[in-house]
């Protein structure tokens, strides 16, 4: 059985395709900050500190981070390091990924607010 702290951290972790159109395809889980990090977040969001947010992928490869020539279409374990660099690289990815954190943030902070008006 998970501990309570992974239980309290999987509560904050969601997926978030890379493609919409593609939603079976590559995929990013974050997790939100915890209520007292949201602003310093929110403030100067860059890929480093979005980076710091990922806690997994899923369906990536080599040759979706390296292009087919160089790399192997053999599933990738998650290395933390490695997206870090790749996402600061992609600009499509990082304004993917930022919206849905931005989003992530907005729901908690809305369901929170209407549950203390009950």
């Amino acid at each position: 059985m998970a501990s309570l702290v992974e239980r309290l951290r999987a509560q904050r972790e969601f997926w978030v395709p890379l493609d919409e159109a593609k939603p079976q395809g590559l995929r990013v889980r974050l997790i939100r900050p915890q209520e007292t990090g949201m602003h310093k977040l929110l403030l100067g969001l860059d890929a480093a500190k979005l980076a710091e947010h990922t806690t997994g992928w899923d369906g990536f490869s080599d040759a979706d981070l390296i292009g087919a020539a160089l790399g192997s279409s053999d599933p990738l374990p998650f290395d933390a390091s490695a997206w870090a660099e790749v996402l600061a690289d992609r600009a499509d990815w990082f304004g993917v990924l930022a919206k849905a954190m931005q989003d992530a943030i907005v729901k908690h902070l809305e369901a929170r607010d209407a549950a203390s008006k009950n």
